[in-house]
């Protein structure tokens, strides 16, 4: 008889046992479960539609958004180079890469003009010649260094505040608000000046981009693609 007992008192406490650790586990997948549900109803992320935020995440980034139209925008540009005359007629040298030469001699020369231009002289360098002279005497010498003020006005671009682009090794990027989703989209840019940009490619007049901030949605993203976050 007490060895009988002794059985029903063993089985009854494993029961209990089991018991427990079910519970236990169960209380721990649900909460687990509750867990990720909240977090994937604040950020989401897929392919197609970019980042998505609830009401609340997006309240507390304070994003910033803007449409893209066209404007006049102003390019201001200094070029170094050497003096290769003075006197009367200061003259000034400067070397600049083939691939910027074209779009170089379209711009003005704030204090003087263009005087010669040769791309062939530096098909070996791979750098061009620009000589500019100035409008007034320089206090300068032969062999001294000077610098070369250009603008050009450009008429009805697609601007973009500086601010508002992604740069990385892989390339320029802004965030498309499309609705409640942001998508990082490549774009490529041309100089600027006053904290804007020229939009060559990547997006077309009146789309809406994101100002700020971006660089905290780069990092979210980043978060939930490659740093173990859950992706949707």
């Amino acid at each position: 008889m007490k060895k009988l007992f002794l059985i029903i008192l063993s089985a009854f406490l494993v029961s209990c046992d089991e018991h427990e650790n079910h519970n236990h586990e169960n209380d721990h997948n649900e909460h687990e479960a509750h867990n990720h549900e909240n977090e994937s109803s604040l950020v989401r992320f897929d392919e197609a539609h970019g980042l998505e935020f609830s009401e609340e995440i997006a309240d507390a980034l304070k994003i910033k958004t803007q449409k893209i139209i066209r404007q006049d925008l102003n390019v201001e540009i200094i070029l170094a180079g050497q003096v290769i005359a003075s006197g009367t007629q200061t003259q000034v040298n400067v070397k600049v890469p083939l691939e910027c030469f074209e779009s170089l001699k379209n711009f003005t020369f704030k204090h003087g003009k263009l005087i010669h231009s040769d791309k062939f002289a530096g098909e070996i360098s791979g750098l061009a010649d620009l000589i500019y002279q100035f409008d007034k005497i320089q206090d300068s010498q032969s062999g001294d260094f000077a610098n070369i003020e250009l603008e050009q006005l450009k008429k009805s671009v697609l601007v973009i505040p500086e601010i508002a682009v992604l740069k990385t090794v892989n390339g320029e990027y802004v965030y498309v608000s499309n609705g409640e989703s942001f998508r990082r989209t490549e774009i490529k840019t041309s100089e600027g000046s006053a904290g804007f940009l020229e939009i060559k490619e990547g997006l077309d007049e009146g789309e809406t981009i994101v100002v700020m901030p971006v660089l905290q949605l780069w990092l979210i993203e980043l978060k939930l693609t490659k740093g173990g976050g859950h992706s949707h």
